[in-house]
């Protein structure tokens, strides 16, 4: 099943980038972007038909998760020409902001949060992105790298968000800088740790 590819959309980066709040910005009007849905689903293919589904209800659907990178060539067999947002954070940076937000509770069933697990799952984002770089990102016009201080400079983040989103008025940009989230829901937790337990099994193929 597949789902017309232009009308979907991708953004991802490492964790404590900014994800929750991009899909906030981007869902609006006939566009939803949803956070950390891999964690929600046992295999691409359930991933993929999920978001078609919803084509039904919506014009633009899209997926805001740190793990995206993870599984993109999967993914891309589902959506070849799917726009890919990708904000590029300093990896020790967003370690450090990742750790502080667990340090109050930590992740079920990886113990304490600065954990070997938590360190693999990095390094699996990392090679992931330098993957997608290598392979075609550098020279597609679906793609589109943004740095996580850049989002904070007005003209720039603009152009993230006509990227994908042309519609979002600077007054919504606003609204959600002023709601900003700082502390991770209890769901969360869940989330990072079933999507740590997909990043473990990239070797054995188990998501196809």
């Amino acid at each position: 099943m597949s789902s017309p590819s232009s009308s979907t959309f991708f953004v991802c980066g490492f964790p404590r980038s900014r994800t929750a709040w991009l899909a906030n910005l981007f869902t609006l009007g006939n566009s939803i972007c949803l956070h950390d849905e891999l964690a929600n689903h046992e295999t691409i293919d359930g991933f993929a038909n999920h978001l078609c589904s919803l084509r039904t209800r919506y014009d633009r659907v899209g997926v805001s998760d740190s793990a995206l990178i993870l599984f993109r060539e999967p993914i891309e067999k589902h959506f070849p020409g799917a726009k890919w947002l990708v904000i590029l954070r300093d990896r020790k940076d967003a370690e450090a902001a990742f750790l502080k937000a667990f340090t109050a509770e930590p992740i079920s069933g990886f113990g304490a949060p600065n954990s070997e697990s938590v360190r693999k799952y990095f390094d699996a984002i990392e090679s992931a992105m330098e993957r997608a770089f290598y392979d075609r990102f550098y020279k597609d016009p679906n793609f589109l790298a943004v740095s996580f201080e850049d989002l904070e400079v007005e003209q720039i983040r603009n152009e993230a968000c006509a990227f994908i989103e042309p519609d979002i008025s600077a007054e919504r940009i606003e609204m959600l800088e002023s709601l900003r989230i700082t502390q991770i829901p209890p769901k969360r937790n869940v989330n990072a740790s079933r999507i740590m337990k997909l990043a473990s099994t990239l070797q054995e193929g188990v998501l196809a």
